[in-house]
């Protein structure tokens, strides 16, 4: 018996060095609140000495909520006399909340009561923290196939599903229950279900990435899906995940991107965004260029030489792959027939199929340029008609009897001259046929105070008039007209009698007026014609001057011309044959 303490001690030596090994924190309670034999490892966890600890009170060494909290469970496992679990927050050595997962199990003595509470706790903080994560992907997860539009069907073994998401009952249109009595397969159509089967096989096995096999609905209707299938857990369970995504709308897309494309008038073509070659092209595009589909697709418009300057086509492309898109950008293009269209291209990167495609539209403008070119040369001319053209506005001041128009500096000036001063007009001045018979018929003009006979006169020639003396014997000649006007025959009656009255009538043919007597002195016939008011008195120079001229207007002479023709057109009559005369100016010119 003498040895029974030594090796009571060594066994408790024994058990001390075993319970610090452990990793597992290790401490016995005497009571439910004071602490026992405590191993290294939950002395480490609290940061404490194992003497610091041992027969020490739990308030003594932690908050009383902390304190009271595990008096509670300690409680527990005195009354009941039996293990429990609990999970405890803990404060460690870095003042770190921790979570504890601690089992109590009663200690029974011999007479049947709790001796002590026997206690091991694991750090289960990490643990927890990756389950919550875990419970959150789980419910996010759940979410997402609770709400995706696509259908999520999942299947267990023997491929019955197990779940199908509210997406996939409403489109389907069958119950859950109905679902989860069904396979995969039974969800094709008749004549789809040996390939479908095939197809969920190489999906499972990874040889085949996706199927595009439609499913069939309650009513017999199809739906156009792509079907991906991969393996995973569901409920703990083993399953296959398969998400079959609706392409209803991506079909209706396409038909309509089919529609506006085909039909568009404007010229569009599909490119591969890295050979640029074509893919695609529009019924627009065949019928302005003249090429066939054949011609085109699978060639590269390089190939075509469909571009004059290949360099801008090739930027033009760099520009789409760098910055997804181009707009009105101005190229030339040559159609088969060699001629030269001009448009304005717009791109924009797009995916067909899976691969990266130029998306490019063209807008003939070659019209367009030619009827801006004709419109702008068109401009050019009006305005520089424009800038010949000179016009007259506002209220013009003219007198009622005389049609004189006053001026803005108050003088008073001839129709005429105002018009020609203020425009471009120019007049020519004759007589129109009813003014010249009245003229005719008040100065006494004619044969025997007729009406001159004026089926002889002559039509306005552009000529400008001349007045000769011709000295013939036996009579002188004069050659006269105005521009409008007829030519008449002037005799002189008794040239040497001043009272001899001027004799006037129309020529009787040709171009001259025959007067009825020589005429040495051209003064004579102008005084003769002063005096019977036919021309204003004028000086003339004196007798047998060679280049004395009498002062003659534009015909008709009697007519009173002088009244409205300036001074400063006269036509002479040379004394001599063999002097030329100066033109006879026009009246136009006055």
């Amino acid at each position: 018996m003498s040895d029974d303490p030594t090796r009571l001690q060594r066994i408790l030596d024994q058990l001390t060095v075993l319970m610090d090994q452990l990793a597992v924190q290790t401490w016995y309670l005497t009571d439910e609140d004071t602490y026992g034999l405590v191993n290294q490892a939950h002395a480490q966890f609290l940061g404490r000495d194992k003497d610091e600890l041992e027969g020490r009170r739990l308030e003594e060494l932690f908050p009383p909520a902390v304190a009271e909290i595990c008096r509670r469970s300690n409680r527990i496992v005195l009354e009941s006399r039996a293990a429990v679990e609990v999970e405890e927050w803990v404060t460690d050595a870095r003042g770190e909340l921790r979570l504890l997962e601690i089992t109590k199990t009663p200690s029974i003595s011999a007479a049947g009561t709790v001796s002590h509470i026997i206690c091991s706790g694991q750090d289960i903080t990490r643990r927890r923290a990756a389950e919550e994560r875990r419970a959150q992907s789980e419910a996010n997860f759940r979410t997402l196939v609770e709400t995706l539009d696509d259908l999520v069907l999942i299947s267990g073994a023997g491929d019955r599903i197990l779940h199908a998401n509210p997406s996939a009952v409403r489109k389907l249109d069958y119950a859950d229950s109905v679902l989860q009595a069904m396979t995969l397969v039974e969800l094709h159509p008749t004549w789809d279900k040996p390939e479908a089967a095939r197809s969920l096989e190489e999906l499972v096995a990874g040889t085949r990435p996706s199927c595009r096999l439609p499913l069939r609905n309650r009513q017999g209707g199809l739906i156009p899906v792509e079907t991906w299938i991969w393996a995973g857990t569901w409920n703990g369970q083993p399953c296959r995940f398969g998400l079959c995504k609706d392409l209803s709308k991506e079909q209706e897309s396409q038909q309509k991107f089919e529609t506006l494309f085909r039909r568009n008038p404007a010229l569009m073509a599909i490119n591969e965004a890295q050979t640029l070659r074509f893919v695609d092209i529009n019924e627009a595009f065949v019928k302005v260029l003249g090429y066939s589909r054949e011609e085109l697709l699978g060639r590269t418009g390089r190939e075509l030489e469909l571009f004059p300057d290949p360099e801008q086509q090739a930027r033009v492309a760099e520009m789409v792959r760098t910055y997804g898109k181009v707009e009105e950008v101005a190229l030339h293009v040559r159609d088969k027939a060699g001629q030269l269209h001009t448009g304005l291209f717009a791109g924009d990167m797009v995916e067909r199929q899976g691969c990266h495609c130029f998306l490019t539209v063209m807008v003939d403008i070659t019209e367009r340029r030619r009827a801006a070119a004709e419109r702008e040369r068109v401009i050019v001319e009006l305005r520089a008609a424009m800038d010949q053209i000179k016009t007259l506005k506002g209220i013009v001041p003219i007198c009622a009897k005389c049609k004189k128009i006053r001026d803005d500096r108050g003088y008073w000036q001839q129709v005429e001259a105002y018009i020609s001063q203020r425009t471009e007009a120019n007049f020519s001045h004759g007589l129109c046929p009813d003014c010249a018979e009245t003229l005719y018929v008040q100065h006494g003009l004619g044969d025997a105070g007729g009406r001159p006979d004026l089926s002889q006169a002559r039509p306005w020639s552009p000529a400008v008039p001349r007045v000769e003396d011709q000295r013939r014997a036996g009579g002188g000649g004069v050659r006269a007209g105005d521009r409008r006007g007829v030519h008449l025959r002037i005799g002189l009656a008794g040239v040497g009698d001043p009272q001899a009255q001027p004799v006037i009538r129309p020529a009787a043919a040709g171009h001259h007026l025959q007067s009825n007597a020589a005429c040495p002195d051209p003064g004579l016939v102008r005084r003769r014609l002063t005096a019977h008011r036919a021309l204003p008195a004028t000086k003339g120079r004196q007798r047998g001057d060679s280049k004395a001229r009498c002062v003659l207007p534009g015909l008709p002479v009697a007519a009173r011309l002088a009244a409205h023709a300036s001074r400063r057109h006269r036509c002479g009559w040379a004394h001599s044959s063999r002097q030329r005369p100066r033109a006879e100016p026009s009246v136009a010119q006055a």
